[in-house]
């Protein structure tokens, strides 16, 4: 590491406490702003102290509300992301080219090569569906570490006034 990088990374170092606290902060106020109807829930945290901030999840009842609300949400200024089998994803099992296909780095084939053919796995992209079913009913949003509550506040009403309205297209 040259002695530029390492004061680069000491700099982001030093900032990393601030930026977590302002990242817990922005999620913190937009989900307390936010009146989710039934079909939309929050995505549970299992360790809420532990969480960066920097994105939350609401999980939809189907796929097409998804898609609705995806759209409604980008015409309200907010930014919702989520999965699609068309987009590389490295943080969805499904790319992992290098997993599913058995691949290896080193030059003995190893981790595959460690273990009988008849008792490697079997992977394919199919092979969790349940993982798939909930991928295909997410959507992702994330927060800024330097959000103001107006911001957050402004997220919060955007996200209300779209599933309001979809609760009511669903009534």
């Amino acid at each position: 590491m040259s002695e530029f990088q390492g004061a680069v990374a000491l700099a982001q170092i030093q900032k990393a406490e601030m930026m977590l606290s302002g990242y817990r902060a922005a999620k913190r106020r937009i989900i307390q702003g936010l009146k989710l109807p039934d079909h939309v829930t929050l995505q549970r945290v299992c360790d809420p102290e532990g969480d960066t901030g920097s994105v939350f999840f609401l999980v939809l009842s189907d796929v097409d509300s998804k898609k609705w609300a995806i759209e409604a949400l980008q015409a309200e200024g907010v930014m919702g992301g989520a999965y699609s089998n068309e987009v590389k994803d490295w943080h969805i099992y499904t790319y992992w080219e290098h997993i599913m296909d058995m691949k290896s780095v080193s030059g003995d084939g190893l981790p595959w090569s460690g273990a009988k053919p008849e008792n490697l796995p079997s992977y394919s992209p199919d092979m969790c569906p349940q993982c798939l079913d909930y991928l295909s009913r997410v959507i992702r949003f994330c927060t800024v570490w330097d959000y103001s509550e107006a911001d957050c506040d402004v997220i919060a009403a955007g996200i209300n006034k779209v599933f309001a309205a979809q609760a009511e297209m669903m009534a």
